[in-house]
């Protein structure tokens, strides 16, 4: 990736990984439900900011290929999983037509 480093991303994915864990140890199944209001809108600001950040690696993607992101705005807002595997599948079948029609340069030895 352009934008983020490998050790952003690990440890983003971590401290995601264990906060998920403790929410679904908080949110015993049976009663009442231990999470807190503060628990509920931490959790609706994390979707929030990873809405954010999976945009941020659609406009990279797409300056990377030379497309238009833009066009992906409202249906992002709109349904976000959907259109994120609708961009992923879009963008890899313009991958494998590019790469029929890309010519790469031949290297030739001199015979004398």
């Amino acid at each position: 990736m352009y934008v983020w480093s490998k050790t952003l991303v690990i440890g983003l994915l971590g401290a995601f990984i264990f906060l998920e864990i403790l929410f679904w140890v908080a949110a015993n199944g049976g009663g009442e439900s231990q999470l807190s209001l503060q628990t509920t809108h931490w959790i609706a600001l994390n979707y929030f900011l990873l809405l954010i950040w999976l945009f941020v690696w659609m406009y990279d993607q797409a300056r990377v290929r030379g497309k238009n992101v833009w066009i992906w705005v409202v249906p992002f807002i709109i349904a976000p999983l959907p259109t994120l595997v609708a961009y992923v599948r879009d963008d890899s079948s313009t991958a494998k037509t590019l790469r029929g029609r890309v010519s790469y340069p031949m290297t030739t030895r001199d015979s004398g």
